[in-house]
């Protein structure tokens, strides 16, 4: 008899292809199915939480995040020519005009500062989407002038008389350094004596001061002089040609000329690959983000155009901020290095491509050091890391699980930071997770699939997590869905079912509940329940009342009769304890036996947990109650206060087959496993066996029991720990040592290890 057991499931599932290698290192901490399981950044596995709906969207949908702060975020949901906005799992009951066509949707960038999004599409004039409140956003395209105003009403005294002799122009300064455009140009001819005048103008808005610039005999304007008052008088001053008022510029007003990617740097604001010039990056002045003026002679500030010199034709389709300036376009990854200090300036720029793989329309993805992305044609996927010794770096992240790319794309992604996974949407709808950890040589794969297709996917905080939201078509419509927390004390809050809606009928007011009328007050005595405010309905009727009182008796009242809003008349469960009779109460439950509203999930047979039971779970042969829904809603078997409804899924988890690392194979040998213990946390409810059913079903498989003290009217309590079960003695050579465990029930499940018994050699190993 012997084991061998493994604590780490790092490397996640991995390829076929590398079935044989178990010389590597990640072969030992590897699975052959990773399915609905998320690898914990600790190592150990979750089977995944379900997800919640939020409501219907269209099939062709674009889902991007809004941060503002920790605590104010919404998913921005953009479809054919609107943006809708969720926020914690509920649409807000406000959507916006866009221009934005169903087909254009998967090219739309963002970046944010503050309250303000920029949006930027080849095909699209750049954008604004600014919030003011939560119904309250504003769409507007970008003007690119300087966030100040020029003067209005200049004039000379004496007055101009359109000469060209002396010439004067006025730009007005903002708090924040930027410049407004220049005035018109007032001037006086050669004959007149004298010149000098005084230059006067309306005050502007925001306005701290004012340049002055003159020219004479036709040369170029030069600074003469600097206003905070709206006048000033020149009496023959000598112009500064080494400091000349801004000159506007006709930017992105084009098609052809709108930008495909934008980003902030160094108090820049960047955009950059626009089809016409698909190589070209244009910034701001610093500070100034949508004044992209230049002067003459160039100033540090000044706006900077610069192109990405290389043998092929490379659109730029992202630019990244990554302590240096990165930017990926479709045939390669490029350092901009500015000056020796690393700042950008006008006639610091120092371009230099340092690998050649390209990169898709996906934005890519910052961790830490590390800057991830999927190559140009979304079958891989990459990291850029900067090393002090050797420069940038990057790997092949998708190599040790490349079987769940072949035939594929990556069409939609985004990083859970809180969980540290990586979720990409495939081209065929399955969702692929990531879990890595650099530091802790955590990198694992992992595959999960819904009855549904996913066809997009976001992440935004909210709370202490970062929540995942889906766009998923079902039924033949698609619907928005947020993947539910995984944290939860209370084992009634679980929720591993997908697509699911949640009744609670728990009271969270101050209204009462008291039970009367009783003699023996027995089971079958018929009491009355009142309440201290209009609560019933004659629809109630077999329904029930959970009552909690505190001596921790709870009466599960079944009502049999209605008498008004406040009485009810009915039967206890049990014989009312003498404590607790004629006692109002404010902890209580309204339970119903039928839950509404699914009318998304018409016609399918769902999974129900409710009040901490599995009350249906279609793949559990040995759970009999059925739920199928009709006219939008399921009927229950009993009534039940706190109930989650959705579609089910099975997560499965397949170890390699045990071999050595070196020396003589075991693939020849015959190995036997016929117990196997699983160390546990916060668990309820496994199977396990030798090899994987055929279906989604039990067959083949163990269940492991977890219920221990509990009597049967109170829900299994979750396990930590080790849990054993014996298996069938199986000598099959094809399986060689194998451990396959399966949950197909809508309660959590934890994995710490497996340890397989048997007959197994001591030099054994995964």
């Amino acid at each position: 008899m012997g084991n061998v057991s493994q604590h780490s499931f790092s490397s996640g599932e991995v390829s076929p292809a590398l079935y044989a290698r178990t010389d590597l290192g990640k072969y030992s901490t590897g699975l052959r199915t990773c399915r609905n399981f998320i690898v914990r950044k600790q190592g150990g596995l979750d089977n995944r939480p379900g997800t919640g709906y939020a409501g219907p969207t269209s099939a062709s949908v674009r889902m991007l995040p809004f941060v503002f702060n920790d605590a104010q975020t919404c998913l921005l949901v953009f479809t054919n020519l609107s943006v809708a906005f969720v926020r914690n799992g509920a649409f807000i009951a406000y959507s916006l005009a866009t221009p934005y066509l169903a087909a254009d949707l998967s090219a739309l960038q963002i970046t944010q500062s503050a309250d303000v999004v920029t949006i930027v599409h080849p095909s699209y004039p750049p954008a604004t989407l600014s919030r003011f409140s939560d119904t309250n956003w504003v769409y507007a395209a970008i003007s690119f002038a300087p966030s100040i105003a020029a003067p209005a009403g200049f004039a000379l005294t004496p007055a101009a008389s359109g000469g060209v002799f002396h010439r004067w122009v006025v730009t007005s300064l903002g708090s924040n350094g930027a410049e407004s455009y220049p005035t018109a140009v007032l001037g006086v001819t050669s004959v007149e004596v004298p010149q000098a005048r005084t230059l006067s103008w309306t005050p502007v808005a925001g306005a701290v001061g004012y340049n002055i610039y003159a020219a004479y005999y036709g040369n170029s304007f030069g600074l003469v002089g600097t206003a905070v008052d709206p006048s000033f008088y020149d009496g023959g001053l000598t112009p500064d040609l080494f400091n000349q008022p801004p000159a506007a510029r006709s930017l992105f007003d084009a098609a052809g000329e709108y930008p495909s990617a934008a980003n902030y740097y160094q108090g820049r604001q960047l955009f950059g690959g626009p089809n016409l010039l698909p190589g070209t990056i244009y910034t701001s002045r610093s500070a100034d983000y949508q004044n992209f003026t230049v002067s003459v002679p160039t100033q540090d500030d000044d706006a900077i155009t610069f192109g990405l010199v290389s043998k092929k034709v490379q659109q730029v389709r992202h630019i990244v901020d990554a302590s240096s300036l990165l930017v990926l376009t479709s045939g390669g990854e490029w350092i901009i290095g500015g000056d020796s200090s690393g700042v950008l300036r006008p006639t610091d720029i120092n371009a230099l491509q340092f690998s050649q793989h390209g990169s898709s329309l996906l934005p890519p993805i910052l961790i830490d050091h590390r800057v991830i992305y999927v190559q140009a044609r979304q079958t891989i996927v990459r990291d850029i890391a900067r090393n002090p010794n050797t420069g940038y770096s990057g790997n092949d992240l998708t190599i040790i699980s490349g079987h769940l790319f072949e035939g594929h794309t990556i069409v939609d992604w985004c990083y859970q930071e809180s969980a540290s996974v990586i979720w990409c949407v495939r081209d065929d709808g399955v969702l692929l997770g990531l879990t890595t950890v650099d530091e802790q040589n955590i990198l694992a794969w992992h595959r999960h699939d819904t009855l549904g297709t996913v066809v997009g996917i976001c992440c935004i905080p909210e709370g202490s997590e970062d929540r995942v939201y889906l766009a998923v078509t079902r039924n033949g419509a698609t619907g928005i869905e947020r993947m539910h927390s995984r944290f939860f004390t209370d084992i009634e809050d679980a929720v591993f079912l997908d697509s699911s809606l949640t009744y609670d009928g728990r009271n969270t007011g101050s209204t009462t509940m008291t039970l009367s009328g009783g003699t023996d007050w027995t089971f079958d005595e018929l009491l009355t329940c009142t309440a201290s405010a209009s609560t019933f309905t004659a629809g109630d009727v077999g329904n029930a009342v959970f009552l909690d009182f505190p001596d921790g008796t709870q009466i599960r009242f079944a009502i049999a009769g209605y008498t008004s809003g406040s009485i009810v008349t009915g039967f206890p469960q049990m014989t009312v304890p003498a404590a607790d009779r004629g006692i109002a109460t404010t902890d209580w439950a309204r339970a119903v036996d039928v839950v509404s509203g699914l009318d998304h999930l018409e016609g399918l047979s769902l999974g129900v947990f409710a009040d901490g039971y599995v009350v249906a779970s279609p793949n559990n042969p040995q759970v009999t109650t059925e739920c199928i829904v009709s006219g939008g809603s399921i009927t229950l078997d009993r009534p039940h206060a706190y109930i989650h409804a959705g579609l089910p899924f099975v997560s499965d988890m397949g170890l390699l087959d045990l071999d050595t690392p070196e020396g003589q194979s075991m693939r020849d040998k015959t190995l036997l496993i016929n117990r196997v213990t699983l160390e546990v946390n916060a668990t309820r409810g496994v199977f396990a066996g030798g090899s994987e059913p055929a279906d989604d079903g039990t067959s083949g498989l163990f269940e492991l029991k977890l219920r221990d003290t509990e009597d049967y009217s109170t829900p299994v309590s979750q396990v930590v720990g080790a849990i054993k079960q014996a298996v069938q003695n199986n000598w099959d050579q094809r399986i060689n040592g194998r451990v396959f465990v399966r949950q197909v029930d809508p309660v959590p499940l934890t994995i710490l290890a497996v340890i397989p018994s048997g007959n197994i050699p001591p030099a054994a190993t995964r």
